[in-house]
């Protein structure tokens, strides 16, 4: 009877197994945000101007690219150009009217456009602004072309001008 107690304490201490293999599960996630990033903004070489010719300064065109990546799916992006750093005393975002400086602090106006015709202004603005409707690929960028004139007529002195234009990306 002894044995028998023992056997049947012993039974009793040893627990129970569940049958194998025991499996649980877990959450994979991840939040993907919005982002943008400016790959390259060429910069606009108008090259050598000159101002002298039989029928007076002519007018100067040059074109260059902006290049954009954003989350895919971001809609209405807006890039914008500032005033540059040496704008008439009249400019704004809204009108930006932008100068070439020289380190004589000669000055050259110029203006740089959002189409190939030269007739929509790209400013700071968001009624200037280029906007991108939407981005369908967070790898596949978009190039975006910029046209900039020296308008003709403008009494120039000798010498090499410069303006830095800051460009901005708002989604």
């Amino acid at each position: 009877m002894k044995k028998t107690v023992c056997v049947a304490l012993l039974l009793a201490t040893v627990p129970a197994f569940a049958a194998s293999p025991a499996t649980d599960s877990f959450e994979v996630n991840a939040t993907v945000s919005g982002a943008c990033v400016i790959l390259n903004s060429n910069n606009l070489p108008f090259g050598l101007y000159n101002p002298v010719t039989i029928e007076g300064a002519p007018e100067t065109a040059t074109e260059s690219s902006i290049a954009i990546r954003c989350t895919s799916g971001l809609t209405q992006v807006s890039v914008l150009l500032s005033e540059g750093e040496n704008p008439l005393a009249s400019s704004s975002c809204a009108q930006p009217r932008r100068q070439l400086i020289s380190e004589e602090s000669n000055k050259i106006t110029y203006q740089i456009f959002q189409d190939e015709q030269r007739t929509k202004i790209w400013g700071c603005d968001e009624s200037n602004a280029q906007t991108i409707p939407q981005f369908v690929s967070s790898i596949v960028p978009v190039t975006l072309n910029t046209f900039s004139l020296i308008p003709g007529g403008q009494n120039i002195a000798k010498g090499k001008y410069v303006d830095v234009v800051n460009v901005s990306v708002r989604f």
